[in-house]
């Protein structure tokens, strides 16, 4: 229950600060080598901001895959730079953005979403409320 389990509010596990920032480092940081694939703990919430801006990925042959992961947060998800190919991100909801849940500004990445969904977004302006694909990258959902 909630009150044993600090990470727990109401039955939803929730991602503290210090395993958010781990992952954000090694989502920001070129020289961090992330296990294949980085797996999320199952069922865990990523809400409220993000102090660190989005979840920018940058390198290759990234996965990153979770059972039942939500992350809500009213900023833009995840944002992919021009080495991010062969990236595969699976099984997670993303919630709540109040711009593009996903952006790609840099040419050349390639990327996969599987069994992801998206509940409750919105675009600003011209962008999408999925993803706002101002370059020549490619994206896939399955």
């Amino acid at each position: 229950d909630s009150m044993s389990n600090p990470h727990n509010a109401g039955g939803i596990d929730i991602m503290t600060d210090a395993e958010n920032d781990e992952l954000l480092y090694f989502l920001h940081n070129e020289n961090y080598e992330p296990p294949t694939p980085f797996t999320i703990c199952p069922g865990i919430t990523i809400r409220g901001r993000n102090r660190h801006g989005p979840i920018y990925i940058n390198t290759e042959d990234t996965v990153i895959e979770c059972d039942a992961c939500i992350i809500d947060i009213g900023g833009t998800h995840f944002t992919f730079g021009p080495h991010a190919r062969g990236v595969v991100i699976r099984g997670i909801t993303l919630m709540g953005a109040k711009s593009s849940s996903l952006t790609f500004h840099a040419h050349g990445a390639d990327v996969t979403f599987e069994d992801c969904t998206w509940i409750g977004n919105s675009g600003l302006s011209n962008g999408g409320a999925v993803a706002d694909l101002n370059s020549t990258s490619s994206v896939s959902f399955f």
